[in-house]
């Protein structure tokens, strides 16, 4: 930290942790932008109890098999759990429990309204910016560790 206090630049190693932890979430953030206009195909137009209604339809129609593209939805979003939770947590290796929940917690549902769904981009949205400044301002980076 001294050093970075001093102006003299972060050693490679930690540069390059840097450049990798601002890839993931640059990547979260992309699959993120996708999961939304895959919502937008398949998600509620409806707020309120309509809307969860509605949604709730879509899911048993996913379910049942007669619309594949929620199928599809509900896939997607299951695919996203990963991405998103290293993006938040800012972890390279194995996600626990508790990094799996946020993520989930976060991501819209295909019972979601869109008043919810914009609120959760929003957040994730303001989340991803704070990560990611983070990582730029962050002057040491030991607790990001390498893959085994």
């Amino acid at each position: 930290q001294e050093m970075v206090r001093r102006g003299v630049k972060p050693p490679a190693k930690d540069a390059a942790k840097r450049a990798d932890m601002l890839f993931l979430v640059d990547d979260a953030r992309n699959k993120i932008n996708r999961f939304y206009d895959e919502y937008d195909k398949v998600g509620p137009t409806l707020n309120g109890v309509l809307g969860r209604f509605e949604g709730s339809l879509t899911r048993f129609s996913a379910w049942a098999g007669t619309d594949p593209q929620a199928s599809a939805f509900i896939g997607l979003r299951l695919s996203m759990l990963g991405p998103l939770a290293r993006a938040i947590s800012r972890e390279r290796g194995v996600l626990n429990e508790g990094d799996l929940k946020r993520a989930d917690s976060l991501l819209p549902k295909i019972t979601d309204t869109p008043a919810e769904v914009g609120f959760k981009k929003e957040l994730i949205t303001s989340i991803l910016d704070e990560s990611a400044a983070l990582i730029k301002g962050a002057p040491n980076l030991s607790s990001f560790e390498e893959p085994s």
